[in-house]
């Protein structure tokens, strides 16, 4: 249920303040506005629920955390989610090669699957085809590369997916074994 009155509140130096009005400042030599907050009730700012969570969301922004709506009618506290607080999980992915062949075999052919981050599907591998008679290339999403792979051999764009070279084969070094090491009889 939406409040059609409310208050901002936030808790400052270990009191419940509710915001008044703005006032300005002059800091480094240029004016800014600073929010003013005082603890008497009676002297806090009405104003409706969606242009309060917006000033709380501006507040969140700009590094105050712990603020609230009040509604002026019967003192119900409404959470805003504080999204300044969301963590962030940096993208540690690489761009891959791929192969649907048998990985061993000298005819595998590869392609190069680049991770992306979509607004509406979050992190997924792109695999771009450039299909001839199809003037833009054709971009293949999916979750994991091998999908990507997949779902371009079902529509026959796979053959005209970006080639990626194959991987060179790992040399096996033969390190010289390690000398056993000699015990030697304990003396009593």
């Amino acid at each position: 249920m939406s409040a059609e009155r409310c208050r901002v509140g936030v808790i400052l130096n270990g009191l419940k303040q509710f915001y008044v009005r703005e006032t300005e400042q002059k800091r480094e030599g240029r004016w800014v506005v600073i929010p003013l907050f005082d603890t008497d009730l009676k002297q806090a700012t009405a104003m409706s629920e969606a242009v309060a969570t917006a000033f709380v969301k501006k507040l969140q922004a700009l590094g105050v955390s712990g603020m609230w709506l009040e509604d002026c009618r019967d003192g119900r506290r409404i959470e805003v989610a504080d999204e300044s607080q969301q963590q962030f999980v940096e993208d540690t992915r690489v761009i891959s090669r791929a192969t649907l062949d048998d990985e061993y075999s000298p005819d595998a052919r590869w392609y190069l699957v680049k991770p992306v981050n979509r607004p509406n599907g979050g992190p997924m591998w792109l695999l771009k085809c450039v299909v001839p008679g199809i003037p833009d290339p054709q971009l293949i999403y999916e979750k994991d590369p091998l999908s990507c792979l997949q779902r371009a051999q079902d529509l026959n764009f796979l053959q005209f997916g970006e080639r990626a070279p194959a991987p060179q084969p790992q040399p096996v070094s033969q390190k010289p074994a390690a000398p056993m090491a000699r015990l030697r009889p304990r003396r009593s």
